[in-house]
């Protein structure tokens, strides 16, 4: 992907959605221990009626299929430009947490996106995330940025990588501090085709976690970028989460980027712009994807 987050992904067959799923409800004081269920949402932006199925795939590789049905048996179909919601806690695939994949598969082109929706009712954020495509995967893609209790916030990201195949292959994470020294390395062996690779940095422990040449926050365990990629020629897509260990109403979504661009466009830059609480500006993160020093410029 050649943005820093998309609104919509778009598939000609099938979109590829990473979801996490906590089913127990539970109150929290903040959004790292909170715990989240995920309900996605897809849209039929074909020309003809589409039939759907859902397969979810865990940690373990376990392959789940959950045929979409009608109330009679039928299978269910989707009208052009029709769109239609699933709530993951209502499929009891599991009685306790559970941090899947899934494929979405369609005789149309979908339009898909998810939200985590917390059993806390304490939690006040709502992250949104999407589906992926398979021309959206690489055999090597970057997150620009994950946290280990860094800012004010105390930001913790969580991610997950899904192997879309064609087939088994290893992967490789990368965490690189903003100078580009390497923090953390470590190969996920015989991932299968679905399958996901799940990173929790609030319990990964950082091997390298001091840097020449950078400034560490103060309090700040891990912040910079994350680089994945397979050693043979199956693809990868991910997304991250990144809570607050500190906060109930700190929380977002950030999507793969890959293989990178010399030239960005990014929608929403804000400088103290005041939707009635506070004013709020934006901060951009740049990662380097490429194999020499980069000149930026901003517009």
């Amino acid at each position: 992907m050649s943005f820093f987050q998309r609104i919509l992904s778009y598939g000609s067959v099938i979109a590829i959605l990473l979801l996490t799923t906590v089913i127990p409800a539970s109150a929290s004081t903040n959004t790292y221990n909170a715990k989240f269920i995920t309900s996605m949402t897809y849209m039929n932006v074909g020309t003809r009626a589409a039939n759907l199925s859902i397969k979810f795939i865990d940690e373990s590789g376990t392959v789940i299929n959950y045929p979409i049905m009608n109330s009679d048996g039928s299978a269910r179909t989707l009208a052009p430009n029709a769109s239609a919601s699933l709530g993951v806690s209502v499929l009891r695939l599991s009685t306790t947490s559970w941090n899947s994949g899934a494929v979405i598969s369609a005789n149309q082109p979908l339009a898909t996106t998810m939200v985590q929706v917390s059993s806390s009712p304490v939690i006040r954020v709502r992250p949104v995330s999407n589906g992926f495509s398979a021309s959206d995967a690489h055999t090597t893609i970057s997150l620009p940025y994950v946290a280990k209790t860094c800012t004010a916030s105390s930001l913790t990201t969580r991610f997950n990588v899904q192997n879309i195949g064609p087939s088994t292959d290893d992967i490789t994470v990368n965490l690189f501090w903003p100078n580009g020294d390497t923090a953390f390395s470590q190969t996920f062996s015989s991932i299968a085709a679905g399958q996901i690779v799940a990173i929790d940095l609030g319990s990964t422990s950082i091997s390298n976690p001091t840097t020449s040449g950078y400034v560490i926050p103060s309090g700040c365990a891990f912040e910079g970028s994350a680089r994945i990629s397979t050693t043979g020629t199956s693809k990868v897509v991910a997304t991250a989460f990144e809570t607050s260990t500190t906060g109930r109403s700190a929380a977002t979504y950030e999507s793969l980027v890959s293989p990178g661009s010399n030239r960005i466009f990014m929608p929403s830059v804000l400088c103290n712009v005041n939707y009635g609480d506070g004013a709020q500006s934006s901060s951009i993160i740049v990662h380097n994807t490429g194999a020499s020093v980069a000149r930026i410029t901003y517009t």
